[in-house]
């Protein structure tokens, strides 16, 4: 029985020979009335191939995140009432991730 070598799923991690993408600058933050949704927004960097959104119930526990492409704005969702939220949006290309600040979600 002959036996014919495949390959599949391949993924080469690393860093690009260019730049990183600058900073994610400002965040703005909207909590709903009910405080269960938050939208975020921010503007958009050049070079950016993605974001990477970092937020948790304090500014030292960003456990969570959402990655997001082709757009600069995210609603967070099934938060709890009466909590505080703190954000950070990363920016990403393949050269490397530009971390942001953390802020309080208002």
């Amino acid at each position: 029985m002959n036996s014919v070598a495949a390959l599949s799923g391949l993924r080469v991690f690393g860093h690009g020979i260019g730049n990183p993408p600058k900073a994610v600058t400002e965040v703005k933050t909207s909590r709903t009335a009910d405080e269960l949704d938050a939208d975020l927004s921010w503007d958009s960097v050049p070079g950016a191939d993605g974001y990477n959104v970092r937020y948790g119930i304090a500014a030292d526990k960003l456990y969570n995140s959402w990655q997001v492409f082709g757009k600069n704005e995210l609603r967070l969702s099934f938060l709890n009432k009466g909590s505080d939220y703190f954000v950070a949006v990363d920016s990403f290309n393949e050269n490397g991730v530009s971390m942001g600040e953390v802020i309080k979600v208002q």
